[in-house]
């Protein structure tokens, strides 16, 4: 009956895996059918799923769509027992082993598979040519601002690039500043905001601020266009998520141009976000679907399929093995996973996540059209009506 599995997994447009997910599943005896979602429409394909009760036994999510499908009632909880089997709770990142953990939630209705994070990239040589030490050079937020600084009076037009037209993937790279600041977004019970208060106001100060030096023809670039930006060495600074440099490798970048490549952490603990697996409630073979799971949870998977989407193991043993052991910028990436955390995971998270991301999307439009103007101001105007707005519907 194994060839009666299928599994499905998300891909981003235009960069499809290196290596063929189904002959190492196959090493462990097991045949399935593969599905691939492209990860713009993967939600609603995914619901589609959940509501037809119809299509794959085991499927690869967003860590942080795991409580909507919960709430459902659509996916398979595992058991004590089973989780054990899978290697428990110690054999997995802290901070991705988080994304299946709920508030007042005891089941465990996901595992965590791939793991992904924002780092900051730098050309080592034009921070060189900057007179900036690159061991110091983004340790703070100041720092940071003050390397921009110094990299733009000596010359460098572009500074900084990293994607702005994905206000989630804006959100992803604030939380940093913000818990860097000593803020956060809301409460650990939920029931309130903090994005208003002052420690998280500096966090958004600080990254918003960096917008200025992004220089007009680089603010509106998707993730692979700044990429390419970034390869072409147009700016000398990018926040990025662990599959830079696999991006440049197919960009064509050379040995001797990857050797100049610095990897740093960002001011505060890292957003570590990825994917997650889970099994389906309706699915006919829920003894097959461990075995699966077990496979895409084996070191050749998490490592070799890993490398090839751009994405780290979430598993201890996989990241003490080489490269990941041996490599001084993934050493960098496994350092931030292991001091990294993922957002909140509230039943109510996605409401706020949602507005949150919208205020995003105002506030980056109106930085960039005056980057020199008053931030406190553009940042009061719509997180002060938001928290109102918020409170109420989270004090409920």
């Amino acid at each position: 009956m194994d060839d009666q599995l299928e599994l499905s997994v998300c891909q981003n447009p235009g960069l499809e895996p290196i290596l063929d997910l189904l002959p190492l599943v196959e090493r462990f005896g097991l045949k399935c059918r593969l599905r691939t979602m492209r990860w713009e429409n993967a939600w609603n394909e995914l619901v589609r799923v959940a509501l037809d009760r119809v299509g794959p036994n085991v499927s690869q999510i967003g860590t942080t769509w795991v409580g909507n499908f919960a709430a459902m009632d659509v996916l398979r909880p595992f058991t004590i027992k089973e989780i054990e089997a899978l290697g428990s709770p110690a054999a997995f990142l802290a901070s991705s082993w988080e994304t299946v953990l709920f508030v007042d939630q005891p089941q465990i209705w996901a595992i965590p598979w791939m793991a992904d994070l924002r780092v900051i990239y730098y050309w080592r040589d034009l921070l060189e040519q900057a007179g900036v030490d690159e061991q110091t050079a983004f340790q703070s937020a100041d720092q940071i601002a003050e390397t921009f600084s110094r990299l733009r009076a000596s010359g460098i037009a572009s500074p900084w690039v990293t994607q702005v037209s994905n206000p989630v993937f804006t959100l992803h790279s604030l939380a940093s500043w913000v818990w860097g600041a000593g803020g956060d977004f809301v409460t650990a019970d939920g029931r309130q905001t903090l994005f208003n208060r002052p420690e998280a106001r500096a966090g958004f100060r600080g990254y918003l601020s960096l917008y200025r030096y992004m220089p007009p023809n680089a603010r509106a670039l998707s993730d692979p266009e700044g990429i390419k930006f970034f390869f072409d060495r147009q700016a000398a600074v990018t926040l990025s998520g662990s599959w830079l440099p696999r991006d440049l490798r197919r960009y064509g970048a050379p040995p001797e141009l990857l050797s100049r490549l610095g990897v740093a952490r960002p001011p505060g603990p890292t957003f570590v976000g990825g994917s997650n697996l889970v099994v389906w409630q309706s699915t006919p073979y829920p003894d097959l679907a461990l075995r699966l799971i077990q496979a895409l949870l084996s070191g050749p998977v998490q490592a070799e399929y890993g490398q090839s989407v751009g994405q780290l193991p979430v598993r201890l043993d996989a990241l003490a093995q080489p490269p990941f052991s041996t490599d001084p910028r993934f050493q960098v990436m496994v350092e931030a996973l292991k001091t990294g955390r993922p957002l909140p995971r509230l039943p109510r998270w996605g409401v706020v996540e949602e507005r949150l991301v919208s205020a995003l999307t105002h506030m980056v439009s109106a930085v960039a059209a005056e980057p020199e103007g008053d931030l406190d101001a553009i940042i009061g105007k719509y997180l002060e009506p938001l928290a109102r707005r918020l409170d109420i519907i989270l004090g409920i």
